[in-house]
């Protein structure tokens, strides 16, 4: 006599997701695994952004990540009053990147330069 099996019941299950939640889990996922370029070029086609930061900080992430130096300065500089804010250390991490983005554009290869380098930061 053959075992009886038991009863199978089949379950459905709904899930209902939003584009911009789908695009947030892409762009986190993006950020752990240090894809910033991918994740920029994402937000910048999608207008979403992984995160909750007001508009000033969202500007002055954007003036950042487009390397207006000068132009994040300036806009930092009224903080500049503020005690809790420590302007040295932003200008000097600025400054810095400023610096590393000069260095590879006067590296970078051209019709008459080698291949031969790399610059490692």
């Amino acid at each position: 006599m053959p075992a009886k099996s038991p009863s199978v019941q089949s379950t459905s299950l709904q899930l209902l997701l939003k584009e911009k939640d789908i695009l947030k889990s892409i762009l986190e996922f993006l950020e752990l695994r240090g894809l910033h370029i991918t994740q920029l070029s994402l937000e910048r086609e999608t207008g979403v952004i992984n995160g909750e930061y007001s508009d000033d900080l969202l500007f002055l992430r954007q003036l950042i990540l487009d390397g207006q130096w000068d132009n994040a300065l300036d806009f930092i500089e009224p903080l500049k009053s503020i005690e809790d804010f420590d302007f040295r250390t932003f200008r000097y991490n600025i400054t810095k990147y400023k610096f590393y983005e000069l260095l590879c554009v006067k590296l970078e290869p051209g019709p008459l330069h080698d291949n031969d380098f790399a610059v490692e930061i």
